[in-house]
């Protein structure tokens, strides 16, 4: 890890807020309100899980010489999946924040939506911190490096 540069820590925090999102999804799943939704929804997960896996992958790549050329790649996407899992999520949520913010506003619902809102945010900064890491060199180069 010592040849790692700030790209990788990027993508390494883009997958942490990943696996927050999975989190507060489920917790969302499982509230008062929203637990009659139809529960977790496998396309989100998936997602997000391929998300996490994906920055395994670029770390790894990141670091095999042989792998460096797919490396580049990785980010791109990662960014379309965790993408894609950002869109699920607010598809899912979108219908039920306006009928709670227009109709339902009460202390229950809103602390049931807490969590998909903080969801939601998770997904989006984990998608910002992999565009910005996506540009970032993965690791640092040194006298005899490829």
């Amino acid at each position: 890890m010592k040849k790692q540069s700030a790209g990788v820590y990027l993508m390494i925090l883009a997958a942490i807020l990943e696996i927050v999102t999975i989190v507060f999804y489920v917790i969302n799943c499982n509230t008062d309100y929203f637990v009659r939704m139809g529960g977790v929804d496998a396309g989100l997960v998936g997602c997000a899980c391929l998300a996490i896996v994906l920055v395994v992958g670029y770390v790894y790549a990141s670091n095999a010489p042989g792998l460096k050329v797919y490396a580049g790649w990785l980010p791109v996407i990662n960014g379309i999946v965790m993408m894609a899992a950002f869109m699920i999520f607010v598809n899912l949520r979108a219908y039920s924040m306006a009928t709670i913010m227009s109709f339902e506003k009460s202390e229950q619902t809103m602390s049931d939506l807490s969590s998909a809102i903080v969801g939601i945010a998770c997904a989006l900064a984990a998608i910002l911190l992999n565009i910005v890491g996506a540009f970032l060199k993965a690791t640092k180069e040194t006298a005899g490096n490829d």
